[in-house]
């Protein structure tokens, strides 16, 4: 009986959605620089290495070519529970899959790999 138990609850959080799960992201954990690394769509691997910087105060500035490592400033974060929005460089939400010391994965049509600190 405690084994049919145990399986029907392991089935019944499989239902669950990723997002209730999810480590939580504060904005103490984001503000910073953080290094856009690359993207992974199942097998493939897309390098970016972009820097984003985060500030206190909801904005974050970041760089829109590889090859240029000026920063734009004047876009907004929001933090939500198991999600982030980038306005408006991401429409709608990126789902948060994992918090970690030193990297960041979001969801969003693929993962995005955000690495503490400036690219190298």
């Amino acid at each position: 009986m405690r084994n049919k138990i145990f399986v029907l609850v392991f089935f019944a959080l499989q239902l669950f959605p990723l997002t209730l799960f999810a480590e939580d992201l504060t904005a103490d954990y984001l503000v910073g620089p953080w290094c856009f690394s690359h993207t992974v769509s199942g097998n493939e691997q897309s390098d970016e290495n972009k820097n984003f910087l985060f500030k206190n105060d909801g904005t974050f500035s970041y760089q829109q070519s590889s090859h240029n490592k000026k920063l734009t400033p004047g876009f907004k974060y929001e933090i939500m529970p198991g999600k982030l929005k980038l306005k408006p460089i991401f429409p709608g939400e990126l789902q948060v899959k994992s918090v970690k010391d030193h990297e960041l994965v979001l969801k969003y049509f693929v993962d995005i790999h955000l690495i503490r600190g400036e690219c190298n």
